[in-house]
């Protein structure tokens, strides 16, 4: 019977995993699968970070020193080391739940020096990486249909603040920034293409779409700010004086 078990298992680890289907932006989430992993999972959040921080450095093979620099700032390289070999055990637990204690992970490929998350970049599918694309598309095409600008404004509209959780970590402020700065050109993009088409209600349309209103308060986002300016820029080159003042509205 045991024999016949080992041999189950050494099947299943030979074989790719699931994918892992990973929401940075708003409130970070897995699904495994079809199977969401529950919140409860994840026992400390340390394992929920160390996650975020690699799918930052997706297909990356990272020196392992260079982790434990970023990830575990504050410690000595003994104590970050540590720290790395148990939390990178509780993640292995919880999106590998059926692999034996001592299997090596199949998301990582993992030597001596380095490790890398998601090696052939199969495995892993991020919700930033869609709503990234769908801002290049729009970014590097000239004219736009209507089918084109409404997937633009929907991922618009699905945008949340990344990496919520981290936010104040070190690591994490070149994707922050690097997402906000796309969300910013994302709606620039539909303000151009509704003024270039003369669409007086233009800028009424982008709110309704719920793209503005996605913004955070001023206190609390001076980015959305500079995202409104820049979108009176844009729509002041374009239109009517009294497009721009809307917006200006919506920033007081």
């Amino acid at each position: 019977m045991r024999a016949a078990l080992n041999r189950a298992m050494d099947q299943l680890e030979a074989v790719p995993p699931p994918t892992l289907h990973i929401t940075l932006l708003g409130e970070f989430s897995v699904r495994r699968g079809e199977v969401r992993i529950a919140a409860e999972a994840w026992s400390r959040p340390a394992a929920r970070q160390l996650l975020q921080y690699f799918c930052l450095h997706r297909g990356e093979r990272l020196r392992r020193t260079r982790v434990l620099r970023e990830v575990w700032p504050d410690n000595d390289p003994t104590s970050a080391a540590s720290a790395f070999r148990t939390v990178l055990s509780r993640l292995g637990h919880v999106i590998e739940p059926y692999l034996r204690s001592r299997a090596p992970l199949r998301y990582f490929e993992i030597d001596a020096e380095t490790i890398c998350f998601d090696p052939q970049q199969r495995l892993v599918q991020l919700d930033s990486d869609a709503f990234l694309a769908a801002i290049a598309m729009a970014r590097s095409n000239r004219l736009l249909s209507d089918a084109a600008l409404s997937d633009l404004i929907a991922a618009l509209e699905a945008w949340r603040t990344p990496l919520h959780e981290v936010r104040y970590a070190d690591w994490a402020q070149d994707f922050i920034e690097y997402i906000n700065a796309a969300y910013v050109d994302g709606c620039v993009r539909v303000a151009e293409v509704l003024a270039e088409r003369h669409r007086a209600d233009g800028i009424n349309d982008l709110k309704q779409a719920g793209t503005l209103g996605q913004m955070p308060p001023r206190q609390a986002a001076p980015l959305a700010r500079a995202g409104l300016a820049a979108l009176i820029r844009a729509v002041a080159r374009q239109t009517a004086a009294a497009m721009p003042l809307r917006l200006c509205d919506r920033a007081i």
